[in-house]
């Protein structure tokens, strides 16, 4: 847990759920919001301020396996990252592959980051996919990384999605499509390397010479980076702090 966690309680609904910060209180992820609870609506509207929901599954899954129950004031948004399919064989370890593919080759990846930067300018947002490690893995590097944060920083958050990894498994495999998926794809793909989240930060400063080089490739418009930046860089902001919250 990142100390911005320190008062977060779990949500009963929905696994690997917690604050991006420092700064605290305005960057969160998790996995599926599918089946949180009418309790675990109210502490991220009331307690937590979530003014927005950036939902990275595709179609299929948002459609499939519904939105989940929010506040009415909520703003919601499905951006659908493409599904993980093996990429061609190569070096690096699967998922590391699967990253730079998305990186190169994902017409919404960089509509996700302009939305979620449009998001966070007014409120705290939970970013999201399946798993809450992978496409929001992604997503999120980004982000921080557009916004200042240090690598460490980057590859300590990603790792952070895996003690939480056998409780998302463990719900995940309730529904079938999602079952289909573990059976068809390798028990890596489940697991949370450093070096997944290295490859892709590596390929970055390989090909683009840094986040804001592959932004400018990818047509993130630098209002977006702008307003990342003021999102999510530590310091005072005018931004409230989260509340201390019990359940």
């Amino acid at each position: 847990m990142t100390p911005a966690d320190a008062h977060l309680p779990p949500l009963e609904g929905a696994d690997n759920f917690r604050d991006v910060g420092p700064p605290p209180g305005r960057l969160f992820r998790s996995a599926t919001l599918q089946m949180i609870t009418r309790d675990d609506a109210r502490l991220l509207a009331g307690d937590l301020g979530i003014t927005a929901v950036l939902d990275l599954r595709t179609a299929e899954e948002s459609t499939g396996y519904a939105r989940p129950v929010l506040a009415p004031a909520t703003r919601y948004a499905n951006v659908p990252l493409h599904d993980v399919h093996e990429p061609p064989h190569g070096p690096g370890d699967l998922l590391g592959r699967i990253y730079r593919e998305h990186l190169r080759h994902d017409p919404n990846l960089p509509i996700a980051l302009d939305l979620l930067a449009m998001f966070l300018s007014h409120g705290p947002t939970i970013v999201h996919c399946a798993a809450g490690k992978d496409r929001t893995g992604m997503v999120v590097a980004l982000a921080l990384g557009l916004a200042g944060a240090p690598r460490d920083h980057i590859v300590r958050d990603y790792m952070l999605s895996g003690p939480a990894m056998p409780r998302v498994v463990d719900r995940l495999r309730r529904l079938p499509r999602y079952r289909h998926n573990m059976d068809r794809l390798p028990a890596s793909v489940y697991e949370c390397r450093s070096s997944s989240i290295l490859m892709l930060l590596d390929s970055i400063e390989a090909h683009y010479g840094s986040f804001h080089g592959w932004a400018r490739s990818a047509g993130v418009s630098d209002v977006s980076v702008a307003a990342l930046r003021a999102a999510l860089m530590p310091g005072p902001s005018g931004r409230p702090q989260p509340r201390n919250v019990r359940r």
